[in-house]
């Protein structure tokens, strides 16, 4: 499908569980990312995982290492497959997206490099 749409863009934010109840989170992605690699005109890889994945892992307690471990770890691999990949990227590591009742602010901040800094938006 990928080499058929020729996207000069790929947005991914894949995840959870097949039929047999194994997790996708990396196959699935890394399957999107090989299939761009091939592409004469490469596209931006845009990739939602999550913090917790990488090196933010170590900041995480033991009960959300206990209940997203599993994902965290795939997006994880996937993560090292697209940087490795050749292709130009970008990887979002949101943080705890929770319902809420206040309004949007408008003052969302970018923070590079800084592991230790996460929370719920």
């Amino acid at each position: 499908v990928v080499s058929a749409v020729k996207p000069s863009t790929i947005f991914s934010a894949v995840g959870g569980k097949d039929a047999a109840g194994e997790r996708v989170d990396g196959t699935a992605n890394i399957n999107l990312f090989k299939a761009a690699a091939e592409m004469q005109a490469l596209p931006h890889v845009v990739f939602v995982t999550s913090w917790g994945c990488g090196e933010t892992w170590d900041y995480l307690n033991d009960e959300t290492r206990g209940f997203l471990g599993p994902a965290l770890k795939a997006k994880t691999k996937a993560e090292v497959f697209l940087r490795n990949s050749g292709l130009p990227h970008m990887i979002v590591r949101p943080g705890g997206l929770m319902p809420g009742t206040e309004p949007p602010t408008g003052k969302g901040v970018l923070i590079r490099d800084r592991p230790d800094v996460g929370g719920a938006i």
